[in-house]
Parts: structure tokens; sequence; C-alpha cells
């Protein structure tokens, strides 16, 4: 009645290191992970910002038409998503920029006579 180990106590310690290396790995692989709250009024970027993390990484810098841009097909992007986003984005710039002359243009910004044909 025993001091001797039975066969099942044996089995059951093998398996609870197995858990217990486990959930150590598991914690190792969680100190690196990086969690964020993204907080903001609708349409203030949280999505775009989210997209952009998954965009970059494992990305690479390659030349797509005379045009150097990061392409990621290992997280979900393919080349169409891609080539779209860069034409969104090339809009999103071109527009920011219209509105920027057309406030300084409408507004009572002091800007030279020369450079006002600018905008």
């Amino acid at each position: 009645m025993g001091l001797a180990s039975c066969k099942p106590e044996r089995d059951a310690e093998r398996q609870n290191r197995q858990i217990e290396s486990q959930i150590r790995m598991e914690n190792q692989a969680n100190k690196r992970k990086v969690k964020m709250l993204l907080l903001g009024i609708s349409d203030s970027g949280k999505s775009t910002i989210v997209k952009q993390m998954r965009f970059f990484k494992n990305s690479r810098l390659v030349d797509k038409q005379n045009t150097y841009c990061r392409v990621n097909y290992l997280d979900g992007f393919n080349e169409t998503e891609v080539v779209n986003a860069i034409f969104v984005i090339r809009n999103n710039i071109i527009d920011a920029f219209k509105n920027i002359s057309n406030i300084i243009l409408h507004s009572d910004i002091n800007v030279h006579p020369d450079e006002k044909e600018c905008f």
C-alpha cells in the first residue's frame, strides 16, 4: 500500500509537465504582444491605423510601375487590394492639398501675391 508510484500517477505527472511547459511558452509569446486601444470619433482613422499596421507587418519594399511601395501578400492583401489602396491614398493626398489651397485662398491668411498663383 504504497510507496511505489503506479502507472496512472506517472502519466498524470508527464501530462502535467507538458501542460505547464505549454503554459510557459504561451506566456512568453504573450509578453511579446502589444495590445492597443484605439479611441476616437467615427471617421477619425482607427480602422486605417489597423489596416496600415497589418499592411506593414512582414511587408517588403518593391518597385511597382516605377513607384516604390510596400507589398504584403502574406497577411491577406492581394495585388488588386494593394493597387486600390495606392489609388485611394494618392486621391486622398490630392484632395487634402486642394482643401488646403481653398482654405488659404478664401481665408485671411497673408500670402504674397506671387505665391497666390500657386494656389
